[in-house]
């Protein structure tokens, strides 16, 4: 790109255009004002490079280069650009703070109060609630699933302990709700099953990076949060921010049984000398 166009940019959009092609990840992640403070540029510089390129506007822009850095690249790929990028710089450590705080912030602007209500909801009025999440997302599914047991007593972690994945799956019906969470690049085993508890007539709610994710077709209530990184593998700091989110949600919505139910489990959590405290020591 820059050999065919360079004659026709001047010095300071050269200049531009070289950062940018060297720091293909901060254009991706970071702010027009950011990646402009870092170049040492004014921002209307940024912007004008975009139309010499032949972009709408500086978002359009930005999009290429977030396809670009897509995982349609493999995680070595995108590793090997990583340890690049740090032998010249220490610009990564930074730019992975800045998208952690951004994944956070991301996801009440994402989900409206509404939205969670209506979902809590339909949470609350399930036979069971069966929480499904594998490989990277297996970890939070627990962690969701755990946190709900604490409020209601009908929460099932779906796991594929003896090989019974399938069986688990298959005594989902229309009573009950499937959580079910992925985000790219999304697990074959995840959108399938969540595909066949929807035909078996379970309500889906779909924690996912986005409206065009696989899980979205299947699901009645689609609950986003953001995972575009620039590490080698997508970012799960937004999902676990948004599974805080949606448990306080549950929490505020179901009422007094939850109440009860929790002070039980605490009670019986007490029983067992489960945590740590200083009469643990005697």
């Amino acid at each position: 790109m820059k050999h065919l166009i360079q004659n026709q940019l001047s010095t300071e959009l050269l200049k531009a255009l070289d950062w940018m092609q060297a720091n293909p990840q901060s254009v991706a992640m970071q702010s027009l004002r950011e990646c402009a403070r870092r170049a040492d540029l004014a921002p209307t510089t940024l912007t004008r490079l975009s139309k010499a390129l032949g972009f709408e506007s500086y978002a359009d822009l930005k999009k290429s280069y977030q396809d670009d850095w897509s995982l349609d690249k493999s995680f070595s790929v995108r590793n090997e650009a990583l340890q690049t990028q740090a032998k010249h710089s220490d610009d990564w450590f930074e730019q992975l703070s800045f998208s952690q705080h951004a994944h956070t912030a991301c996801v009440s602007a994402l989900n409206s109060p509404s939205s969670l209500s209506k979902a809590a909801q339909a949470v609350l009025k399930a036979k069971t609630i069966y929480v499904f999440g594998l490989r990277a997302s297996h970890g939070i599914a627990f962690h969701l699933q755990y946190s709900l047991n604490l409020l209601l007593p009908n929460v099932v972690l779906v796991q594929d302990i003896g090989g019974t994945l399938l069986d688990q799956i298959a005594r989902i019906d229309k009573q009950d709700i499937l959580i079910s969470i992925s985000q790219s690049p999304y697990t074959t085993q995840t959108i399938q099953l969540t595909e066949q508890a929807a035909r078996q007539g379970a309500t889906i709610v779909a924690l996912t990076d986005g409206a065009s994710s696989p899980l979205a077709l299947y699901a009645k209530y689609v609950l986003c949060f953001s995972a575009q990184s620039n590490s080698y593998f997508q970012s799960m700091v937004g999902l676990l921010a948004f599974v805080e989110l949606f448990l306080e949600t549950v929490a505020v919505t179901a009422g007094e049984a939850a109440l009860i139910h929790f002070r039980t489990r605490q009670a019986q959590l007490a029983d067992q000398n489960a945590y740590w405290t200083d009469s643990s020591k005697k």
